[in-house]
């Protein structure tokens, strides 16, 4: 009787620090969409640093992911291309400044890619945190074992 009791305990106690981890310090996303390659790939698993935007403002550059504006159910990932102040190209290519406590953000990949120039500015509220990490990657041809560990910080890395 002690030993289920201590098991069921073990597992929710850990449950909940699971959880919170998860909500709080860090998680793990799977890539499903092409917008951000080469950089960021479909089939790549990344870790996102929850707590980097409450130590240290963000950067230009920084690969984000952050809660979709139109869709608040899903998190996107993107490129940061402005921050409050600085001047970016918006919709129909005319200039326009970043609004106080506004992000603007862009994907890399070719093609039709849904982001700030589809959606706006988003909140830096709703920055849910920063990639850091490639901890696996895999696509039609098996394991990209070059990709695994790749850091992801910065315009350049």
């Amino acid at each position: 009787m002690y030993v289920a009791v201590w098991l069921v305990e073990s597992v929710l106690v850990m449950g909940g620090v699971v959880a919170y981890l998860r909500g709080n310090v860090m998680e793990a996303y799977n890539i499903v969409g092409v917008s951000m390659e080469p950089k960021v790939m479909r089939g790549d698993r990344i870790l996102v640093d929850k707590t980097a935007y409450r130590r240290i403002p963000p950067k230009g550059g920084d690969i984000v992911v952050f809660v979709y504006p139109d869709d608040r159910s899903k998190v996107f990932v993107r490129r940061i291309a402005g921050l409050p102040g600085d001047a970016v190209k918006g919709a129909g290519g005319r200039d326009e400044n970043v609004p106080h406590g506004q992000a603007y953000l862009l994907g890399e990949g070719g093609g039709t890619i849904i982001d700030s120039r589809t959606f706006g500015f988003v909140s830096l509220r709703d920055l849910d945190g920063k990639a850091r990490q490639i901890y696996w990657s895999s696509g039609p041809e098996g394991v990209r074992w070059n990709r695994i560990g790749l850091t992801l910080s910065g315009k350049d890395g």
